[in-house]
């Protein structure tokens, strides 16, 4: 796949079955990485679309435009697949005791974004707390909006 020149790919393993793929690519920062899931039920072209978007979020921190660091975010200036209505990442760290401190992107639904920019993104990322761990590790077009809280999970905890 030409678009996956200079990235790494890596099957991530819990238990006795993989959870999900993860794409990993170096910027001038450290590393950045989107999980997929390994099962096969990811589109291609779901999948070129985070390759891309992995691209951009590169691009922005080469060109300092964007830091790597928990908490920056960024609007997308391309549209998403139809399936997917996220307008926007955050970055999250991620604890690697053996590589040290690794990043991952983690695609925002429009209300999740304006979240974001009214406050800031450490408040957003407390509310991480309400999603599932595969919501939170795995790329999901149809994974729960914390803003909307539609299922009303934040007054459940």
């Amino acid at each position: 796949m030409e678009n996956m020149k200079n990235m790494e790919t890596e099957a991530v393993v819990r238990g006795t079955e993989t959870s999900c793929h993860k794409i990993t690519v170096n910027t001038r920062s450290g590393k950045i990485s989107i999980g997929l899931p390994s099962d096969g039920q990811q589109k291609e072209e779901s999948r070129s679309w985070a390759v891309s978007l992995l691209r951009k979020s590169k691009e922005l921190i080469d060109e300092g435009k964007l830091e790597l660091r928990q908490g920056s975010y960024f609007k997308f200036t391309k549209d998403c697949p139809a399936d997917f209505k996220f307008t926007g990442a955050i970055i999250l760290s991620t604890i690697s005791a053996a590589e040290g401190e690794d990043y991952r992107l983690f695609p925002v639904y429009k209300e999740e974004l304006g979240f974001i920019e009214r406050l800031d993104g450490f408040r957003f990322i407390s509310m991480l707390r309400y999603l599932k761990e595969e919501e939170l590790n795995i790329l999901n077009p149809n994974r729960y909006n914390i803003i909307l809280d539609e299922e009303d999970r934040r007054r459940c905890r």
